[in-house]
Order: C-alpha cells, then structure tokens, then sequence
C-alpha cells in the first residue's frame, strides 16, 4: 500500500512496529466524509457533492489500474481536505485480485454489507465491478448528506440472507430527497445492475460526472 501515489488516495508515510505494527498517513484536515456531510448539509451544494464524487471515481479508477479491489468504499473511509478535495482511506478489506480478475472472500469477520453487490453477499465474490456498487452506495451517502442506506422493504439489513433477497428482488436505494432525477438515473442506478458487466468503470463514472459539472 505504501507504493500507492495519488492525490485522492491517502498517502501511507511509513510503518511503525514497536510496539505493535501501526501505519504512519498523512493527515487529512477534516476527517471522515461521512461526519462532514452531516455537520455541512446546510453549506454543500451540488457541485460541491459532484466534486466529491469525481475525486472518488479517480482514486477508485487509479485502485483498479493497481489490481486493487478495495471492498469497504464508504463515505466513513473517505477523508475530505481542503477546497472540498477528498481522498479514500482505510485499506484494511483491501485486496489485490487475482488472476481471474476478482477476489474470493475468506473470513468470517463482521462486514459492511449494506454496501456489498449481489454478487459479494452470495458469493464472497469481490472485483472492480463490486467496488462500482459500493460506489453508487456511497453516492447515495453523499447525495443524501449522510444519511444510513437504508434499502426498502429490508425489514433486517443487517441479516445477509434477507439482504440479499430484497437486492436480488430488484429493490434498489431510492432518490435521496434533494438529489436530482439526472444524478440518480446517470450516476447511482447504473452501478446498481444485477449483471456486473452491466455496470460502468470508474473511469465512465468520472467523465460522466465531468459532463454533469459542466
């Protein structure tokens, strides 16, 4: 992770091993994207939302061209900088793929599954394109400034099974009130397929965006 370089990927400075192993990251003025939506909901404008979404989109494209599936993209593991830049953190579900083009999931630690693609929730099957599903998760944390995603008709979301049955049902995130039917329908929708194939790359994602902004 330490080769990692890019202006929306947090910088790991170096590693500390006494006496336990800590890593040392470049600090990041206002903390967690999720805490930050909340506390400015009444300043954030949509270009300010978009802006956040672009920055993620790059890192998460520079991720992808590592042969990095991240699995925990969330707006509580993105930290916001100055001039409403932001930058994605916490690596520790982190994974590089395989040579098949995704990652298999061996654990039995709590995950966060509310933001986890069909295909994670049956399978333990992660990739680029499960990451672009957290995205559109994400987007809807930012859209929504901070609120929990909350799927409908999921009376237990944090039960894998039910989960999975509501998503595969066809029930998606609604709008977020205040967010525009272009950004819900070009943006969030589309990485919300069933079939991952379906769904954009970052890359698509960011130049979307680009022409959303202008």
């Amino acid at each position: 992770m330490k080769t990692l370089k890019h202006p929306n990927i947090v910088e790991i400075k170096g590693v500390i091993e006494d006496p336990e192993i800590s890593l040392v990251m470049e600090f990041v003025q206002h903390g967690s994207l999720q805490s930050y939506l909340k506390i400015h909901k009444d300043t954030l404008q949509e270009e300010n939302l978009l802006k956040f979404a672009f920055d993620v989109a790059k890192g998460m494209e520079y991720l992808g061209r590592k042969n990095i599936v991240h699995r925990d993209l969330a707006a509580r593991n993105i930290l916001v900088a100055n001039e409403h830049h932001v930058k994605i953190s916490d690596f520790g579900l982190a994974q590089v793929m395989g040579k098949n083009g995704y990652y298999i999931l061996k654990t039995s630690r709590e995950l966060p599954i509310k933001w986890y693609a069909p295909e994670s929730l049956r399978d333990g099957k992660f990739s680029p394109c499960s990451d672009v599903w957290s995205y559109g998760v994400t987007l809807y944390e930012m859209f929504s400034l901070g609120e929990d995603p909350r799927l409908p008709d999921c009376i237990n979301d944090q039960d894998q099974q039910e989960l999975l049955a509501t998503l595969e049902s066809g029930t998606r995130l609604p709008c977020p009130p205040h967010c525009s039917q272009t950004i819900y329908v070009k943006l969030m929708k589309p990485c919300w397929q069933t079939d991952t194939h379906a769904r954009p790359t970052f890359k698509q994602l960011a130049e979307e965006i680009q022409n959303l902004r202008w």
